[in-house]
């Protein structure tokens, strides 16, 4: 099969030699892998990453408000120490929800 142009079209592999008639091969014929496809690939999936953001969301705040409760030694002394405290706590929240998302839209699952 030298010399050979090959084209894809509507399931069907269209092989046209340099000598001699085109040849039509349906896809039926195929095996899945010639036509780019498996039977189990064509299903739909779907991502999961509002759960994951809702979760890693919800770990965040407690871990937030374990490391950097309002009434710890991390959040008293002299200085501006509460509204840092807040800022850490937003941050490991908006943090964690991200990380959760991105977790949870690598995974996937069948509809």
């Amino acid at each position: 099969m030298t010399n050979t142009r090959l084209l894809v079209f509507a399931g069907a592999l269209l092989l046209f030699p340099r000598t001699g008639h085109a040849q039509r091969l349906p896809a039926e014929r195929l095996p899945p892998v010639v036509m780019g496809f498996a039977p189990d690939s064509a299903r739909a999936t779907r991502g999961h990453a509002v759960t994951g953001l809702v979760i890693g969301a919800a770990v965040g705040l407690v871990a937030a408000y374990v490391l950097f409760a309002p009434g710890s030694n991390a959040c008293s002394g002299s200085g501006d120490y509460e509204e840092n405290c807040r800022l850490y706590r937003a941050g490991i929240v908006i943090g964690a929800a991200g990380l959760g998302a991105l977790v949870g839209a690598l995974i996937r699952t069948e509809k």
